[in-house]
């Protein structure tokens, strides 16, 4: 065997190992990333599936087209009547709310009115959920959103 042929062989050994040993460093990290996408995009689909059949509305029998606040006083409040219209359970509420054509805020529910995962709004259930309006706003209310966490794109606007 000459030396030529020896010094090939050992320059492919080593091809070969460093190619080995940097699929062994990549492997688990492309393992990972794999299993995490697969994950989020099974998540993903499952999550907007079950959105199709979700709904909401205002309960316009209630109030001024559903919606009553009261911005003077001590402890000014938003009320809203939300009504389940879907087929899913909904829970997490939040108020986008748009005062004096412009200014937008956000507020939550308070605490004992906000649906939960434990205590969903279930459909054809209505629920009145209060905000306090912290700090208080000066103004008209214009629109109101009210938006599900599990569901946002179904959100519900209307107009005061």
């Amino acid at each position: 065997m000459s030396r030529k042929a020896v010094s090939e062989l050992i320059a492919t050994i080593i091809v070969i190992a460093l190619v080995i040993f940097i699929g062994a460093l990549i492997s688990p990290w492309a393992t990972k990333l794999a299993k995490n996408v697969t994950n989020e995009s099974a998540t993903s689909a499952l999550s907007n599936i079950r959105c199709q059949y979700a709904a909401l509305d205002f309960d316009t029998s209630y109030a001024t087209n559903g919606v009553s606040s009261n911005f003077t006083g001590a402890n000014p409040i938003l009320r809203v009547k939300v009504v389940n219209k879907g087929t899913v359970d909904m829970h997490t509420f939040s108020f986008e709310t748009e005062f004096n054509s412009s200014v937008i805020k956000r507020f939550d529910p308070v605490a004992a009115d906000q649906k939960s995962v434990a205590d969903p709004l279930k459909p054809g259930q209505a629920a009145i959920l209060n905000a306090s309006i912290s700090p208080a706003i000066t103004g008209t209310l214009n629109n109101i959103r009210i938006i599900p966490q599990p569901c946002p794109e179904v959100a519900v606007k209307q107009t005061t």
